[in-house]
């Protein structure tokens, strides 16, 4: 069995312009229709006995072209005629065959009319009509404008492909009154992600509409800050021994510094060293914390010391250190008291005081000790200010906890029905914290009791508690105070409701006392907290208001017009004086008003008057360029070229395009159109392995095949390698799932991605070693040598394959249901009947050199019955190649041109979002020809189409054929 020989892509030219093939057709002035003095006899003799509109064999009737203008109605049928001829597959063999000569003028006789027209309208840049965003277009766009990858389309239908084969074109992205409920409904999904902050408007990584939404969000970041500062005593007393023991070159470095470059806080470190090594009269606490230090080993090797050495001494001294600060601090009360008389109020007041004491010195506590330490006083007697003053420093080193979060409870200070907060961080603020992140800390706090809106609803959950629950407000002196009275939070009402209190709770102190009674703390820090919120909120008005003007102008992708901008503005502040909506009903119904426009929803540019082309404005190539390269809106940087109108300068353009190229977001190119020529865009929502059979077959494997070949070909952007190593190259990236599943080393986490080598020696190499590839072109139980070598002629070469008849051979489901015959054997079936030999034969050996991996694309070397693999492919010269590798580097050699053509082809298509036509041939000529250079860098393509007239210009109003069509001069240009 062997591979046919190269043949022609099955789209060597693009589709024409319907009125370039009526001016063609009526263009008889010629003196002679080469079509019809020269093909249509040559058709009349060999073919159309089969190609018939009775019995049009292959789906082609060629009786229906009678001229050249009917042959460019369809140029692509002819271009498979073309191709069939010249590799002598049509006529069939047992039919009549033509002379060489006259098979090879009409080879010629067609070519030169399809290339005779293409340079003719070189440069048209095609109709374009207007479209919606596509559904990764639409997420791409959402996360870039909000930073939260929300992906609000999973509930759209699947978009439909067209033009060449993607879902980015005018033809296929049409917009229905389902669908934009759809769309209105992902508004709203977007919407719910608003956060409104005291600093204006931002977005959350999940719906923050409830109050546990927000709780959650900032919760979480409070968490998360304070985790990450968290003191590791034990770290930091091994660093500071390696600081001791600096070498010579570091000796001017300062505490700080060393702190800081090993992820430790520089305050900190700074108190803990001049405990340890500083000057001191200590003779209690802070001697006992020295002289264990002092014990600590000097390094074996003094110019290279290993914090190895002192790993015991440091993690022991941790321990009791840690302890000591435990014992020598107030007693921790509980968070609550298992009392039927305590209230809220008595809770929050444990809770200050057990805060407000975490790092001070209990002198009571000196008894109790379990940790020794020399020259404490004895029991009962009296405890001096030195004992006092060590208490303090060395509780302010090592307090009971730096900060304070509830394991169940987070950051919570509620009790029972009443919702709040609770801050419990002294320690780490006093003595971790710069200034900085003190600051940052504060405006987490802040933020969280702004977006929740704790004080009102703390207040009326004490209210319904302490009447409903605890019985203290079942007295005529609170009838006035109801929960549900939106009066309830009037600073008035709360001077009143706090007299009452008092007065029930027998408080009869004055002054000072009583302002610092917690009662009255109670209610002040509600009015306070209250006050705040509102004026907060007033604020925030303008700022959400400029924050949604901006928004518009970024999901505009321009900049917005004066009507624009008013309306907006209007529908803002008129929302946000209804009494029934207010400030966040009017930030997220701007938000699903900005995201239902036309002007976000769909992509278009304003048609300009004319008969001719005319360049898109910066603007619209701004958008151009970043959905084609990063299949999202627009950054700021090209935004301001745009509005700077320097977008159109080529020189400028050119340097965009390679900016682009190298930014992490060229990973949507390599997903959107890698992923849809190449056919595994839909890995992740089909299942087509039997998991019964094949349990290692699991979500996460899945995954990690589907994110393969996006990280090759994102690197092979991004580094400008060639693009021929999807062919033959001997690096991929893997984690640690996808590396075992192949076999290879791996040293990182499970969440890392590494490049690893070395693939040719484990017989893989390229796209055809790659799981999602070999998966995807399986059966379900077992192997498809047929689907594979399909997908590599088809997809990375681009031959055209008709569909197969209905009564084609079917091959068992099971390689062990086969009565004992190879699957080459098998394969046979396929070429024993000449009208499927004619195709089976040019990729049925293909699969065969990828038999070397099973169902889900494990490497073996037997099948599943048992027998050795055989993945032996004969080419057309006679010689023989061997599995992936081999047959790799055979592609890549001798069927370059065509991955090169086929690559140009889908490239250009994806591209201009359009179907291809013949006057973009001069273009894809010279696109072949830089990929057919020995580098091929995927680089100068983009550069050639971002700067070609195709991708730069579009058609006029009243765009005519004949003012733009042009005579070719000589050399073939315009």
């Amino acid at each position: 069995m062997s591979v046919v020989p190269p043949v022609r892509s099955a789209s060597a030219v693009a589709r024409p312009f319907l009125v370039a093939l009526v001016l063609l057709g009526a263009s008889g002035a010629r003196a002679a229709d080469p079509f019809q003095d020269k093909v249509v006899p040559f058709l009349n003799t060999y073919c159309v006995q089969c190609h018939t509109r009775q019995k049009p064999s292959g789906d082609l009737d060629l009786t229906k072209f009678t001229s050249s203008a009917k042959l460019l109605e369809d140029f692509r049928q002819w271009e498979h005629v073309v191709t069939f001829l010249r590799k002598e597959e049509m006529p069939p063999a047992k039919a009549k065959q033509p002379t060489a000569e006259s098979r090879a003028e009409v080879i010629a006789t067609l070519e030169r009319v399809l290339l005779s027209e293409a340079r003719k309208l070189a440069g048209d840049p095609g109709a374009v009509p207007p479209r919606r965003l596509s559904n990764a277009e639409y997420d791409y766009t959402i996360l870039d404008l909000t930073g939260a990858d929300i992906r609000p389309t999973k509930a759209f239908p699947v978009d439909p492909a067209s033009g060449e084969g993607f879902n980015n074109t005018g033809e296929a992205l049409t917009m229905s009154p389902s669908l934009f409920k759809k769309y209105y409904a992902a508004g709203e999904q977007v919407a719910d992600h608003a956060l409104l902050t005291t600093t204006g408007l931002a977005f959350a990584p999940h719906a923050v509409v409830t109050f546990a939404d927000r709780q959650k969000f900032y919760e979480q970041a409070v968490i998360r800050f304070y985790e990450a500062r968290a003191v590791d005593h034990e770290k930091c007393f091994a660093a500071l021994w390696l600081y001791k023991h600096r070498p010579a070159a570091r000796k001017d470095a300062a505490v700080e510094g060393w702190a800081t470059e090993r992820g430790l806080s520089p305050k900190y470190a700074r108190l803990l060293w001049d405990a340890l090594e500083g000057p001191s009269d200590d003779k209690l606490f802070v001697a006992w914390l020295r002289g264990r230090w002092a014990r600590f080993p000097a390094p074996t090797n003094a110019d290279a010391p290993n914090p190895a050495e002192v790993q015991g001494a440091a993690k022991a001294l941790a321990a009791d250190a840690a302890k000591l600060g435990r014992e020598l601090a107030p007693t921790e009360t509980p968070a609550i008291v298992a009392n039927a008389g305590n209230g809220p109020i008595d809770h929050l007041a444990r809770r200050r005081k057990t805060a407000d004491a975490r790092d001070t010195f209990d002198p009571a506590k000196l008894v109790k000790l379990s940790v020794p330490v020399p020259g404490l006083p004895a029991a009962g007697e009296k405890v001096g200010p030195a004992v006092l003053a060590s208490g303090a420093a060395f509780c302010r080193l090592f307090p009971n906890r730096f900060f304070h979060v509830d394991s169940t409870r987070g950051l919570s200070a509620g009790f029972h029905l009443v919702e709040g907060f609770f801050r419990d961080d002294v320690p780490l603020c006093r003595s971790v914290l710069s200034d900085a992140e003190a600051r940052e800390l504060d405006r987490l706090w802040a933020e969280l009791y702004f977006a929740t809106g704790i004080w009102e609803r703390m207040l009326r959950g004490f209210v319904f508690f302490e009447r409903s629950e605890r019985n203290f407000l079942k007295h005529p002196d609170f009838d006035s105070f109801k929960e549900e009275d939106p009066g309830l939070t009037r600073d008035e009402t709360l001077a009143r409701f706090k007299e009452a209190y008092l007065r029930r709770a027998n408080v009869k102190l004055t002054g000072d006392a009583l302002a610092k009674h917690p009662v009255s703390v109670f209610f002040e820090d509600v009015r306070a907290g209250l006050r705040g919120q509102a004026e907060a909120l007033k604020r925030a008005e303008a700022l959400y208001l400029k924050d949604l003007l901006a928004f518009a102008e970024r999901a505009y992708r321009r900049p917005l017009t004066d009507a624009e901008r008013r309306k907006l503005e209007t529908f803002f502040t008129d929302v946000c004086r209804d009494k029934d909506h207010g400030t966040e009903a009017a930030v997220r119904a701007s938000i699903v008003r900005v995201l239902v426009s036309p002007h976000f929803a769909m992509r278009f540019d304003a048609t300009p008057a004319g008969d001719s082309v005319a360049p898109l404005s910066d603007l619209g190539l701004a958008s151009r360029l970043s959905y084609f390269v990063w299949s999202g809106p627009p950054d700021d940087e090209l935004l301001a070229l745009a509005k700077a109108g320097k977008l159109r300068d080529e020189k400028v353009l050119r340097e965009q395009v390679r900016r682009m190229a190298t930014d992490a977001k060229v990973s949507r190119f390599a997903r959107e159109f890698f992923g849809q020529w190449l056919g595994h865009r839909d890995f992740l929502a089909q299942e087509a392995v039997n998991r019964a059979v094949f349990p290692a077959f699991d979500d996460a494997l899945r995954s990690a095949m589907f994110e393969e070949p996006t990280r090759l070909i994102t690197h092979l952007i991004r580094t400008d390698g060639p693009i021929t190593h999807l062919l033959n190259g001997d690096a991929t990236f893997v984690n640690k799932k996808l590396a075992a599943h192949y076999g290879l080393p791996f040293k990182g986490t499970a969440d890392e991605w590494e490049l690893v080598t070395g693939l040719h020696a484990n017989g893989r190499g390229g796209v055809l070693g790659m799981a999602v590839f070999l998966t995807k072109n399986s059966q379900p139980q077992r192997t498809s040598p047929v689907k594979r070598g399909f997908w590599v002629v088809h997809k990375l070469l681009g031959e055209h394959i008709p569909p197969p008849p209905p009564d084609v051979a079917v091959l068992p489901a099971k390689e062990t249901d086969t009565n004992g015959k190879t699957i080459r054997q098998l394969l046979k079936l396929h070429v024993e009947d000449a009208a499927c030999a004619r195709c089976h034969q040019r990729f049925d050996p293909v699969g065969l050199a990828m038999e070397g991996f099973d169902p889900i694309g494990r490497g073996r070397a037997k099948d599943l019955a048992g027998r050795p693999v055989d993945n032996l492919v004969a080419l057309p010269d006679g010689k023989e190649t061997r599995g992936v590798p081999e047959f790799g580097d055979y592609l890549a050699k001798h069927r370059k041109a065509e991955f090169a053509k086929t690559l140009s082809h889908k490239f250009l298509g994806y591209a201009l979002g359009r179907s291809l036509q013949l006057s973009d041939q001069s273009l894809l000529e010279k696109m072949q020809a830089e990929l057919a250079k020995d580098d091929s860098k995927l680089s100068t393509v983009f550069e050639l189409v971002a700067t070609s007239p195709q991708f730069r210009t579009q058609r006029c109003k009243d765009f005519s054929p004949t003012k733009f069509r042009t005579e070719p001069q000589p050399g073939g240009e315009k």
